[in-house]
């Protein structure tokens, strides 16, 4: 799998499970036909002159073949091209043609990735990043670096986090809950580090405008809760399945109300607020905000 040599000579015959159905698999096909025939061209002249195909020609060709299609790149295209490498390492264990055309997607992906973050809006890319960024040091390293060089300000990254989590929340169906619960904390420590500015960054405090209805009876389920254990599992329950009343849960399970759908969904305009209502379940930002009107 390590190869260079038996990576190209593998993408250049596919396994034969298809990518996921899905509307951008025309896309995705078209993009893979080109990358895997370059790749074998590229191959093949490198062993008529005898010579090792060179990892950087390989990255090469696949950022010419991914940027040939970048006007048409969207997150859709992307969540199918993760979904494809999915469906790719589920059969690398008994199947190697499968396990070295995926290492072929994944570099597809990242390049997708480079393109649909190159185009979003400077606070919404910053965005992306910090989401990617684990530890909390970092992200403010990041946050104080990328606001010292002018190109956002810590109010224009609260705004960015606080649209996202809002769009998040207020759809019927959460597309990650993963995500989300990124989005609940980046704006919480966005927040804190705006705040500490307030001249600089006017407005941040602003109490958002849904009435917490949802969340108060929440809290008071959790009030009643004496072990500190039940209530971290109340709440752990919740975020997972969406409480929607006595009980902890969503009746669906721990899926209900999910779909997947990796990363931040480009936007053309980042807004500063909303007032979207969402639906009537307990979700990770609206509680974070709900416990700050508390306080």
């Amino acid at each position: 799998r390590t190869a260079t040599t038996s990576r190209t000579r593998a993408s250049a015959s596919p396994p034969s499970a298809p990518p996921p159905p899905s509307a951008n698999h025309d896309k995705v096909n078209s993009i893979m036909q080109r990358v895997t025939r370059e790749l074998f061209l590229e191959e093949a002249a490198a062993s008529a002159a005898r010579q090792t195909p060179s990892p950087t020609k390989r990255r090469e060709v696949i950022k010419k073949q991914v940027r040939r299609s970048a006007e048409h790149l969207d997150s859709g295209t992307l969540a199918t091209l993760r979904a494809y490498h999915a469906n790719l390492e589920s059969q690398a264990t008994d199947n190697e043609d499968a396990a070295m055309l995926a290492d072929v997607v994944a570099a597809v992906v990242e390049e997708v990735l480079d393109v649909l973050t190159e185009a979003l809006p400077a606070p919404v890319a910053i965005l992306q990043s910090l989401t990617d960024t684990p530890d909390a040091s970092q992200r403010h390293a990041m946050v104080r670096a990328q606001v010292d060089q002018g190109k956002c300000t810590l109010a224009e990254l609260h705004g960015a986090s606080r649209t996202f989590a809002e769009e998040f929340e207020s759809a019927a169906v959460v597309p990650d809950r993963a995500m989300l619960a990124k989005l609940a904390l980046l704006h919480a420590e966005l927040l804190s580090l705006a705040a500490a500015e307030p001249s600089a960054n006017p407005g941040v405090n602003a109490y958002p405008s849904f009435a917490p209805k949802t969340e108060l009876a929440f809290f008071k389920e959790l009030s009643q809760l004496p072990l500190e254990t039940r209530r971290r599992a109340l709440i752990q329950k919740a975020f997972e399945s969406d409480w929607t009343g006595a009980g902890g849960g969503s009746k669906d399970g721990p899926n209900a109300g999910t779909k997947r759908r990796r990363g931040l969904r480009p936007i053309s305009k980042v807004t500063k607020g909303s007032t979207t209502e969402g639906p009537s379940v307990v979700r990770p930002h609206r509680f974070l905000e709900t416990l700050r009107m508390l306080r």
